[in-house]
């Protein structure tokens, strides 16, 4: 019920658009992969001259469409979009609409889903955990995604599924296992073993959602040493052995990655971006890094205003939760700066270009909900004026991401994006 429900949100705020650049690229090779049963982009195919024009097709060398080529669009998404595009197939329904209303809208659910049940084993309280859901899905600028095909989504879901399936393996531990023998009254050894297969289990989920974060985009890269240190320091010295079901499963998966990228490249290391691959520290790097977070146009701040709770958030956290306090702090640390120095298509390559708020830090997004449930449980206080101004700041804070992201979902941003790209130049 819980998926249902944030499925259901994502949907009525959906308005079933592809986004006019990465999304309408992964619908077509979605669409290649049904009908040519090939993962390039066919030029001859029957979405391309309707999305881009014969004129364009013919004439636009830079997205070289005239021949079948790969692009670096994600794979993992290309493959979800294309079960869709069967689906739409079968059922006679336009497999344009039936990708764009429902892809992604499912995608940021299933984040949803992962928070909310994340919440529940760091608070244990379904209320706070729906309410950190619920945070995420309407008062984040991840709600205008629902209406795209970007790749940051299945990023996000991949990233922090791994963190959950990690958290919980590493908590598979003996005083779980004392509190599980006594309600299910079974043996301890029979339990232990019970309890140790569950967190090499987990320990392997973990392994290949963050394997797969790599399929989903390849900057997830960055966030894999940080995973590994922190299951590494979370687990105990008994129980080190689990951390080879999370390096055996991640190998596997990135080896698969490397195939996948020499197949298409050439090259086992190459994802498609070496067009875009540059940084600019040495040129206005800065801007970037401080861009990110105060921007009008792509801070965090601006598009997720209850961002401004963190720091509070994090003294918490720190007290109650010190290792996914230095992960969740290392995800959002590593991937600021990563992104706050990128300098292709300068200046807009680190706000993601041009799309609703910094599109590359929305993997962030889930982490900063969790850590923001630490403020929820700490509302309580003996001064009623001060509960009342803790309520009041916290609600407040709340409804204006709200507010701010509903705009990206009344008016489909890129009518104005390519007015003023096309027409005013």
């Amino acid at each position: 019920w819980v998926f249902s429900f944030f499925f259901i949100i994502n949907l009525v705020s959906s308005g079933g658009h592809l986004d006019w650049s990465d999304g309408v690229q992964t619908f077509l090779v979605a669409e290649s992969l049904v009908i040519k049963h090939s993962a390039k982009l066919h030029p001859d195919l029957p979405s391309a001259s309707l999305v881009y024009g014969n004129d364009r097709l013919t004439q636009d060398k830079q997205l070289n469409i005239r021949e079948p080529y790969y692009t670096n669009r994600s794979l993992l998404l290309v493959f979800i979009s294309a079960l869709f595009y069967y689906v739409a197939t079968v059922l006679s329904i336009s497999p344009i609409f039936l990708v764009a209303f429902f892809v992604n809208s499912l995608i940021i659910a299933l984040i949803s889903l992962v928070v909310f049940y994340f919440s529940f084993e760091i608070y244990r309280s379904k209320k706070i955990s729906l309410v950190l859901g619920l945070i995420f899905t309407v008062c984040s600028f991840i709600l205008p995604y629902n209406t795209t095909l970007f790749p940051q989504p299945i990023q996000a879901l991949c990233v922090i599924s791994s963190a959950y399936f990690l958290y919980k393996s590493q908590n598979f531990n003996d005083s779980f296992i004392s509190s599980y023998n006594r309600k299910q009254g079974n043996n301890s050894n029979n339990t232990k073993s019970i309890c140790q297969r569950k967190g090499a289990y987990f320990a392997v989920l973990g392994g290949i959602f963050l394997g797969l974060s790599v399929f989903a985009h390849p900057a997830s890269i960055i966030v894999i040493p940080g995973f590994i240190a922190y299951y590494a320091f979370s687990v105990k010295y008994s129980k080190k052995k689990k951390i080879r079901y999370l390096l055996v499963s991640l190998a596997i998966i990135l080896v698969l990655v490397g195939l996948s990228n020499y197949i298409r490249y050439g090259s086992f290391t190459e994802f498609g971006y070496y067009r875009y691959a540059s940084w600019s520290w040495a040129n206005r790097g800065w801007i970037g890094l401080v861009g990110l977070w105060s921007s009008p146009g792509a801070g965090l701040i601006f598009f997720f205003p209850p961002v401004i709770l963190l720091p509070i958030a994090f003294r918490y956290m720190y007290t109650e939760n010190k290792r996914l306090f230095f992960l969740i702090l290392y995800v959002i640390a590593v991937n600021w700066l990563y992104f706050g120095t990128l300098s292709y298509l300068e200046p807009i390559s680190w706000s993601g270009g041009l799309v609703w708020g910094p599109r590359y830090l929305i993997p962030v997004l889930p982490f900063i909900t969790i850590a923001l449930g630490t403020l929820l449980t700490h509302l309580r206080n003996k001064k009623q004026k001060l509960l009342l101004f803790r309520v009041s700041t916290v609600i407040s804070l709340f409804v204006i991401g709200f507010v701010i992201n509903l705009l990206g979902t009344i008016v489909w941003i890129y009518y104005f994006h390519l007015y003023s790209w096309e027409k005013e130049q």
